[in-house]
């Protein structure tokens, strides 16, 4: 797991120079989280709270609810415990120090680490994109192909794209598998697009609606002056 941090002025501190100046407690609140997805901050030192998210840089988070254990676990490499308040680390291995059951070399092993793993950055460039672009789209598998229908002829003159989600651009999906991604393109984009070198037009239909749940109010909806939103109308 990795870690990012705001604001920018935590980039400039020296890891080295803050573990130094942090107190014990102050480094045992460092190795749970705060909350679902933040670590505990360290005001007078200018530490904020590092939102945690998934990378390779290093860091070792807990499974949510995973921690079983306040010793072994952080003489076991475990960095952070997550998600928070903490339930095996603060006092209980505050405790456990004080028994000499962890070290001081393993909890500034473990504190370094959190540390180290801010800020969170991304490298957007047109090679990164075009290399993304190619492994999504070399990971997507065709199962069924009747009558070899794909893929379209250039010679097409019409395409329908159905259904609800096809305007969407739904890159990722919720919890730990949530990406904030650089951009987004929806299907009929896509699609519109590609055929557009073609001369093929491309006609979009709403379909069925595929919704778990009643949905909230969104775009889709329009007043009678036609912008987003509804009209409501009370009775008594």
């Amino acid at each position: 797991m990795a870690a990012s941090a705001q604001p920018r002025a935590f980039e400039k501190l020296n890891v080295e120079a803050v573990l130094a100046q942090l107190t014990m407690k102050e480094k045992i609140n460092l190795l749970a989280a705060l909350d679902m997805w933040h670590t505990v901050p360290v005001p007078r030192l200018g530490v904020p709270s590092i939102r945690m998210t998934d990378g390779p840089n290093g860091l070792v988070m807990s499974d949510w609810y995973g921690t079983y254990s306040a010793s072994a676990a952080v003489k076991a490499g475990l960095d952070l415990e997550a998600p928070g308040p903490t339930v095996v680390r603060g006092s209980a291995l505050q405790r456990a120090f004080r028994c000499k059951k962890v070290s001081i070399d393993d909890i500034n092993a473990r504190a370094q680490n959190v540390l180290e793993n801010a800020p969170e950055s991304n490298i957007d460039t047109p090679v990164i994109r075009k290399l993304l672009r190619e492994a999504a789209a070399t990971s997507v598998v065709l199962l069924k192909n009747e009558a070899s229908i794909l893929p379209l002829p250039k010679s097409l003159k019409n395409v329908a794209v159905i259904g609800p989600d096809a305007k969407a651009a739904v890159v990722s999906g919720g919890g730990s598998a949530a990406l904030r991604c650089l951009y987004g393109i929806s299907p009929f984009r896509a699609i519109s697009e590609a055929a557009a070198e073609f001369g093929t037009e491309v006609t979009y239909a709403r379909g069925a609606n595929t919704y778990c749940f009643t949905p909230v109010f969104g775009p889709e909806l329009r007043d009678k002056r036609g912008d987003a939103g509804v009209d409501v109308r009370f009775f008594n």
